[in-house]
Protein backbone atom coordinates (compact mmCIF):
# COMPACT_ATOMS: atom_id res chain seq x y z
CA UNK A 1 0.00 0.00 0.00
CA UNK A 2 2.84 2.35 0.84
CA UNK A 3 4.51 1.71 -2.52
CA UNK A 4 1.25 2.41 -4.32
CA UNK A 5 0.84 5.69 -2.50
CA UNK A 6 4.42 6.67 -3.28
CA UNK A 7 3.87 5.89 -6.94
CA UNK A 8 1.31 8.65 -7.23
CA UNK A 9 2.88 11.10 -4.82
CA UNK A 10 4.53 14.31 -5.99
CA UNK A 11 7.85 15.75 -4.97
CA UNK A 12 7.99 18.31 -2.19
CA UNK A 13 8.87 20.99 -4.69
CA UNK A 14 5.36 20.81 -6.12
CA UNK A 15 3.88 22.29 -2.98
CA UNK A 16 4.47 25.39 -0.95
CA UNK A 17 2.79 23.99 2.14
CA UNK A 18 1.01 20.76 2.86
CA UNK A 19 -1.71 22.73 4.60
CA UNK A 20 -2.60 24.59 1.39
CA UNK A 21 -2.51 21.46 -0.75
CA UNK A 22 -4.67 19.29 1.48
CA UNK A 23 -7.24 21.98 2.21
CA UNK A 24 -10.55 20.12 2.09
CA UNK A 25 -12.75 22.07 4.48
CA UNK A 26 -15.09 23.17 1.71
CA UNK A 27 -13.81 26.75 1.53
CA UNK A 28 -12.87 26.35 -2.10
CA UNK A 29 -16.50 25.61 -2.94
CA UNK A 30 -17.27 29.26 -2.21
CA UNK A 31 -15.29 30.49 -5.15
CA UNK A 32 -15.14 27.69 -7.70
CA UNK A 33 -17.28 29.63 -10.17
CA UNK A 34 -15.32 32.87 -9.64
CA UNK A 35 -11.83 31.50 -9.10
CA UNK A 36 -11.47 28.48 -11.34
CA UNK A 37 -13.53 29.46 -14.35
CA UNK A 38 -14.23 33.20 -14.03
CA UNK A 39 -15.52 34.77 -17.21
CA UNK A 40 -14.10 31.89 -19.27
CA UNK A 41 -16.60 29.53 -17.63
CA UNK A 42 -19.47 31.87 -18.49
CA UNK A 43 -18.72 31.40 -22.18
CA UNK A 44 -19.74 27.76 -21.92
CA UNK A 45 -22.16 27.65 -18.98
CA UNK A 46 -25.52 29.40 -18.99
CA UNK A 47 -26.10 29.01 -15.25
CA UNK A 48 -27.62 26.51 -12.87
CA UNK A 49 -31.05 25.02 -13.31
CA UNK A 50 -33.40 26.10 -10.54
CA UNK A 51 -35.04 23.25 -8.67
CA UNK A 52 -37.04 22.91 -5.49
CA UNK A 53 -36.50 19.18 -5.12
CA UNK A 54 -34.87 18.40 -1.75
CA UNK A 55 -31.42 16.93 -1.67
CA UNK A 56 -30.26 15.58 1.66
CA UNK A 57 -26.78 14.85 0.33
CA UNK A 58 -26.15 18.42 -0.75
CA UNK A 59 -25.67 20.72 2.20
CA UNK A 60 -24.47 24.26 2.67
CA UNK A 61 -22.21 25.56 -0.06
CA UNK A 62 -22.47 22.36 -2.12
CA UNK A 63 -26.21 22.77 -2.74
CA UNK A 64 -25.63 25.23 -5.55
CA UNK A 65 -24.11 22.44 -7.66
CA UNK A 66 -27.27 20.37 -7.56
CA UNK A 67 -28.65 22.33 -10.48
CA UNK A 68 -25.63 21.35 -12.52
CA UNK A 69 -26.35 17.67 -11.93
CA UNK A 70 -29.99 18.12 -12.92
CA UNK A 71 -29.11 20.08 -16.03
CA UNK A 72 -26.56 17.56 -17.22
CA UNK A 73 -29.03 14.73 -16.57
CA UNK A 74 -31.55 16.45 -18.84
CA UNK A 75 -28.91 17.10 -21.52
CA UNK A 76 -27.89 13.46 -21.29
CA UNK A 77 -31.43 12.30 -22.03
CA UNK A 78 -31.96 14.86 -24.79
CA UNK A 79 -28.82 13.78 -26.61
CA UNK A 80 -29.78 10.13 -26.38
CA UNK A 81 -33.26 10.85 -27.72
CA UNK A 82 -31.73 11.84 -31.06
CA UNK A 83 -31.04 8.20 -31.86
CA UNK A 84 -31.65 5.76 -29.03
CA UNK A 85 -30.45 2.81 -31.11
CA UNK A 86 -26.89 4.15 -31.01
CA UNK A 87 -26.48 3.68 -27.24
CA UNK A 88 -25.81 0.83 -24.84
CA UNK A 89 -25.60 1.25 -21.07
CA UNK A 90 -23.74 -1.43 -19.14
CA UNK A 91 -24.41 -1.88 -15.42
CA UNK A 92 -22.46 -3.99 -12.97
CA UNK A 93 -25.37 -3.96 -10.48
CA UNK A 94 -23.03 -2.41 -7.93
CA UNK A 95 -22.01 1.02 -6.69
CA UNK A 96 -25.52 2.41 -7.13
CA UNK A 97 -25.45 2.42 -10.94
CA UNK A 98 -28.19 -0.18 -11.31
CA UNK A 99 -30.55 1.63 -8.93
CA UNK A 100 -29.77 4.92 -10.67
CA UNK A 101 -30.77 3.48 -14.02
CA UNK A 102 -33.90 1.82 -12.69
CA UNK A 103 -35.15 4.33 -10.08
CA UNK A 104 -33.55 7.74 -10.62
CA UNK A 105 -33.27 7.51 -14.41
CA UNK A 106 -35.86 4.90 -15.53
CA UNK A 107 -34.51 4.32 -19.02
CA UNK A 108 -37.09 1.65 -19.78
CA UNK A 109 -39.73 4.38 -19.70
CA UNK A 110 -37.75 7.37 -20.98
CA UNK A 111 -35.59 5.65 -23.60
CA UNK A 112 -37.18 2.27 -24.28
CA UNK A 113 -34.90 1.44 -27.22
CA UNK A 114 -31.61 2.04 -25.41
CA UNK A 115 -30.02 -1.35 -24.78
CA UNK A 116 -29.10 -2.24 -21.21
CA UNK A 117 -26.47 -4.87 -20.47
CA UNK A 118 -25.10 -6.37 -17.29
CA UNK A 119 -21.38 -6.87 -16.82
CA UNK A 120 -20.95 -10.62 -17.23
CA UNK A 121 -17.86 -10.79 -15.04
CA UNK A 122 -19.95 -9.97 -11.96
CA UNK A 123 -22.55 -12.59 -12.88
CA UNK A 124 -19.79 -15.16 -13.25
CA UNK A 125 -18.27 -14.28 -9.87
CA UNK A 126 -21.57 -15.05 -8.19
CA UNK A 127 -21.91 -18.23 -10.26
CA UNK A 128 -18.37 -19.31 -9.34
CA UNK A 129 -19.19 -19.33 -5.62
CA UNK A 130 -21.52 -22.27 -6.22
CA UNK A 131 -19.97 -23.90 -9.30
CA UNK A 132 -16.26 -23.15 -9.42
CA UNK A 133 -14.87 -25.92 -11.62
CA UNK A 134 -12.99 -25.10 -14.83
CA UNK A 135 -15.54 -27.01 -16.87
CA UNK A 136 -18.40 -24.93 -15.46
CA UNK A 137 -16.39 -21.76 -16.08
CA UNK A 138 -15.88 -22.67 -19.73
CA UNK A 139 -19.53 -23.61 -20.21
CA UNK A 140 -20.72 -20.39 -18.58
CA UNK A 141 -18.63 -18.20 -20.86
CA UNK A 142 -19.61 -20.30 -23.88
CA UNK A 143 -23.24 -19.44 -23.12
CA UNK A 144 -22.44 -15.74 -22.75
CA UNK A 145 -20.40 -15.64 -25.98
CA UNK A 146 -22.94 -17.52 -28.09
CA UNK A 147 -23.71 -15.16 -30.97
CA UNK A 148 -26.94 -16.81 -32.16
CA UNK A 149 -30.00 -17.96 -30.28
CA UNK A 150 -29.61 -21.48 -31.64
CA UNK A 151 -26.05 -21.61 -30.28
CA UNK A 152 -27.21 -20.22 -26.92
CA UNK A 153 -29.94 -22.85 -26.60
CA UNK A 154 -27.48 -25.60 -27.54
CA UNK A 155 -24.99 -24.43 -24.90
CA UNK A 156 -27.72 -24.21 -22.27
CA UNK A 157 -28.86 -27.74 -23.16
CA UNK A 158 -25.30 -28.99 -22.62
CA UNK A 159 -25.25 -27.12 -19.32
CA UNK A 160 -28.42 -28.89 -18.22
CA UNK A 161 -27.02 -32.29 -19.20
CA UNK A 162 -23.67 -31.73 -17.45
CA UNK A 163 -24.84 -30.03 -14.27
CA UNK A 164 -28.57 -29.48 -13.67
CA UNK A 165 -27.86 -27.43 -10.53
CA UNK A 166 -25.64 -25.00 -12.47
CA UNK A 167 -28.28 -24.75 -15.17
CA UNK A 168 -30.93 -23.91 -12.56
CA UNK A 169 -28.66 -21.26 -11.03
CA UNK A 170 -28.32 -19.49 -14.37
CA UNK A 171 -32.04 -19.70 -15.04
CA UNK A 172 -32.92 -18.29 -11.62
CA UNK A 173 -30.10 -15.82 -10.93
CA UNK A 174 -28.45 -14.61 -14.14
CA UNK A 175 -31.49 -12.66 -15.27
CA UNK A 176 -32.83 -12.21 -18.77
CA UNK A 177 -30.19 -13.37 -21.30
CA UNK A 178 -30.84 -10.26 -23.40
CA UNK A 179 -28.73 -8.41 -20.79
CA UNK A 180 -25.72 -10.74 -20.79
CA UNK A 181 -25.65 -13.02 -23.86
CA UNK A 182 -24.39 -11.89 -27.29
CA UNK A 183 -27.15 -13.80 -29.06
CA UNK A 184 -29.68 -11.25 -27.81
CA UNK A 185 -27.59 -8.08 -28.24
CA UNK A 186 -28.58 -5.40 -30.71
CA UNK A 187 -26.49 -5.17 -33.89
CA UNK A 188 -27.02 -1.40 -34.24
CA UNK A 189 -24.21 -0.22 -31.96
CA UNK A 190 -21.45 -2.48 -33.29
CA UNK A 191 -20.34 -3.63 -29.86
CA UNK A 192 -20.40 -7.19 -28.54
CA UNK A 193 -18.77 -6.21 -25.25
CA UNK A 194 -19.55 -8.46 -22.27
CA UNK A 195 -17.28 -6.69 -19.79
CA UNK A 196 -16.35 -3.03 -19.59
CA UNK A 197 -13.47 -1.50 -17.63
CA UNK A 198 -13.78 2.04 -18.96
CA UNK A 199 -14.74 3.41 -15.54
CA UNK A 200 -11.78 1.72 -13.87
CA UNK A 201 -9.46 3.02 -16.58
CA UNK A 202 -10.72 6.56 -16.09
CA UNK A 203 -10.37 6.29 -12.31
CA UNK A 204 -6.79 5.15 -12.78
CA UNK A 205 -6.19 8.02 -15.20
CA UNK A 206 -7.25 10.64 -12.64
CA UNK A 207 -5.80 8.86 -9.61
CA UNK A 208 -3.12 11.49 -9.03
CA UNK A 209 -5.81 14.19 -8.78
CA UNK A 210 -8.63 12.50 -6.90
CA UNK A 211 -7.37 13.18 -3.38
CA UNK A 212 -6.65 16.87 -3.98
CA UNK A 213 -8.81 19.84 -3.00
CA UNK A 214 -11.41 20.76 -5.58
CA UNK A 215 -9.63 23.52 -7.53
CA UNK A 216 -6.34 21.63 -7.67
CA UNK A 217 -8.18 18.44 -8.63
CA UNK A 218 -10.12 20.00 -11.51
CA UNK A 219 -7.08 21.86 -12.79
CA UNK A 220 -4.96 18.73 -12.70
CA UNK A 221 -7.61 16.69 -14.55
CA UNK A 222 -7.91 19.44 -17.16
CA UNK A 223 -4.18 19.31 -17.81
CA UNK A 224 -4.22 15.51 -18.01
CA UNK A 225 -6.97 15.66 -20.62
CA UNK A 226 -5.10 18.29 -22.66
CA UNK A 227 -2.05 16.02 -22.78
CA UNK A 228 -4.12 12.93 -23.54
CA UNK A 229 -5.88 14.51 -26.53
CA UNK A 230 -2.57 15.84 -27.88
CA UNK A 231 -0.89 12.43 -27.51
CA UNK A 232 -3.77 10.65 -29.22
CA UNK A 233 -3.70 13.09 -32.14
CA UNK A 234 0.03 12.51 -32.69
CA UNK A 235 -0.41 8.75 -32.24
CA UNK A 236 -3.05 8.66 -34.98
CA UNK A 237 -0.84 10.67 -37.31
CA UNK A 238 1.96 8.09 -37.02
CA UNK A 239 -0.22 5.13 -37.99
CA UNK A 240 -0.38 3.96 -41.62
CA UNK A 241 -4.04 2.91 -41.46
CA UNK A 242 -6.66 2.49 -42.67
CA UNK A 243 -7.75 0.59 -39.52
CA UNK A 244 -6.80 0.90 -35.88
CA UNK A 245 -3.91 -1.42 -35.06
CA UNK A 246 -5.89 -3.72 -32.76
CA UNK A 247 -8.56 -4.30 -35.42
CA UNK A 248 -5.89 -5.03 -38.03
CA UNK A 249 -4.40 -7.65 -35.71
CA UNK A 250 -7.82 -9.29 -35.25
CA UNK A 251 -8.30 -9.50 -39.02
CA UNK A 252 -4.79 -10.88 -39.54
CA UNK A 253 -5.36 -13.53 -36.89
CA UNK A 254 -8.66 -14.63 -38.40
CA UNK A 255 -7.08 -14.78 -41.85
CA UNK A 256 -4.55 -17.36 -40.59
CA UNK A 257 -7.40 -19.79 -39.81
CA UNK A 258 -8.92 -19.87 -43.30
CA UNK A 259 -7.53 -23.30 -44.20
CA UNK A 260 -10.37 -25.79 -44.46
CA UNK A 261 -13.03 -23.22 -45.37
CA UNK A 262 -14.69 -23.49 -48.76
CA UNK A 263 -17.63 -21.62 -50.26
CA UNK A 264 -20.29 -21.47 -52.94
CA UNK A 265 -21.18 -18.18 -54.65
CA UNK A 266 -24.60 -17.33 -56.09
CA UNK A 267 -23.10 -15.01 -58.70
CA UNK A 268 -24.13 -11.75 -57.00
CA UNK A 269 -23.32 -11.04 -53.34
CA UNK A 270 -24.49 -14.21 -51.57
CA UNK A 271 -22.18 -16.97 -50.34
CA UNK A 272 -22.45 -20.23 -48.46
CA UNK A 273 -19.25 -20.76 -46.51
CA UNK A 274 -18.46 -24.31 -45.36
CA UNK A 275 -16.31 -24.92 -42.30
CA UNK A 276 -14.02 -27.87 -41.64
CA UNK A 277 -16.53 -29.40 -39.20
CA UNK A 278 -19.25 -29.68 -41.85
CA UNK A 279 -21.31 -26.67 -40.77
CA UNK A 280 -22.02 -23.80 -43.16
CA UNK A 281 -23.01 -20.15 -42.91
CA UNK A 282 -24.77 -17.62 -45.12
CA UNK A 283 -22.81 -14.46 -46.02
CA UNK A 284 -24.22 -11.36 -47.74
CA UNK A 285 -21.55 -8.86 -48.77
CA UNK A 286 -24.00 -6.12 -49.69
CA UNK A 287 -25.71 -6.15 -46.30
CA UNK A 288 -22.46 -6.92 -44.47
CA UNK A 289 -24.08 -9.87 -42.73
CA UNK A 290 -23.21 -13.42 -41.76
CA UNK A 291 -25.62 -15.89 -40.22
CA UNK A 292 -23.20 -16.34 -37.30
CA UNK A 293 -23.99 -12.66 -36.40
CA UNK A 294 -20.38 -11.89 -35.38
CA UNK A 295 -19.93 -9.45 -38.28
CA UNK A 296 -23.15 -7.59 -37.45
CA UNK A 297 -22.52 -7.51 -33.70
CA UNK A 298 -19.13 -5.83 -33.70
CA UNK A 299 -18.64 -4.54 -37.25
CA UNK A 300 -15.46 -6.63 -37.68
CA UNK A 301 -15.37 -9.36 -40.31
CA UNK A 302 -16.02 -12.87 -39.05
CA UNK A 303 -13.91 -15.74 -40.33
CA UNK A 304 -16.68 -16.82 -42.72
CA UNK A 305 -16.85 -13.50 -44.57
CA UNK A 306 -13.10 -13.18 -45.22
CA UNK A 307 -12.79 -15.93 -47.89
CA UNK A 308 -15.89 -14.58 -49.63
CA UNK A 309 -14.35 -11.10 -49.80
CA UNK A 310 -11.00 -12.41 -51.05
CA UNK A 311 -12.81 -14.35 -53.78
CA UNK A 312 -14.15 -11.06 -55.14
CA UNK A 313 -10.62 -9.58 -55.08
CA UNK A 314 -11.64 -7.08 -52.41
CA UNK A 315 -9.84 -6.01 -49.23
CA UNK A 316 -11.25 -7.07 -45.84
CA UNK A 317 -10.45 -3.63 -44.40
CA UNK A 318 -12.97 -2.06 -46.80
CA UNK A 319 -15.77 -4.07 -45.19
CA UNK A 320 -15.03 -3.21 -41.55
CA UNK A 321 -17.32 -0.72 -39.81
CA UNK A 322 -16.27 2.92 -40.11
CA UNK A 323 -16.06 3.23 -36.33
CA UNK A 324 -12.77 1.29 -36.44
CA UNK A 325 -11.11 3.45 -39.08
CA UNK A 326 -8.26 5.77 -38.14
CA UNK A 327 -10.09 8.68 -39.74
CA UNK A 328 -12.99 8.13 -37.32
CA UNK A 329 -10.57 7.78 -34.40
CA UNK A 330 -8.97 11.07 -35.39
CA UNK A 331 -12.32 12.80 -35.69
CA UNK A 332 -13.03 11.91 -32.05
CA UNK A 333 -10.07 14.03 -30.95
CA UNK A 334 -10.62 17.07 -33.14
CA UNK A 335 -12.26 18.99 -30.27
CA UNK A 336 -9.29 20.00 -28.17
CA UNK A 337 -9.43 21.88 -24.88
CA UNK A 338 -8.62 25.55 -25.25
CA UNK A 339 -5.94 27.14 -23.03
CA UNK A 340 -7.01 28.99 -19.89
CA UNK A 341 -5.38 31.89 -18.13
CA UNK A 342 -3.62 31.56 -14.80
CA UNK A 343 -4.74 32.93 -11.41
CA UNK A 344 -2.99 36.26 -12.00
CA UNK A 345 -5.41 36.95 -14.87
CA UNK A 346 -8.61 36.19 -12.95
CA UNK A 347 -10.69 39.26 -12.20
CA UNK A 348 -11.61 38.09 -8.70
CA UNK A 349 -8.18 36.97 -7.59
CA UNK A 350 -8.04 34.46 -4.76
CA UNK A 351 -4.65 33.09 -3.88
CA UNK A 352 -5.32 29.37 -3.84
CA UNK A 353 -2.36 27.16 -4.54
CA UNK A 354 -2.77 25.18 -7.76
CA UNK A 355 -0.02 22.61 -8.07
CA UNK A 356 1.34 21.06 -11.20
Amino acid sequence: MEDEENKWSDSDSDYETAEDEENDDGSEYDDVDDVLYGKEKDNFDDGDLETSEPNSAATGKKKKYKGSYARHGIEFRERMLVDENDYVIMSDKQKGLHSALVEILPLVEILPRVEQRNRVQHIYRNFKRHHGSLLMRDKFWACARASTRAKYLAEMFDFKELNPAAYEWIENNAGNPKHWCKAFFSVEVKSDMLCNNLSKSFNSFILSARDKSIITMLERIRRLIIEMIKDRKFFIGCKPGPLCSRISKILDKRTTYLDGYTFSWNGVVGFEVYSHNGDHFRVDLRRKECSCRVWQLCGILCIHAIPAIYSRKQLPADHVSKCYQLTTFGWMYENVLQPMTGPSEWENQQHYLITS
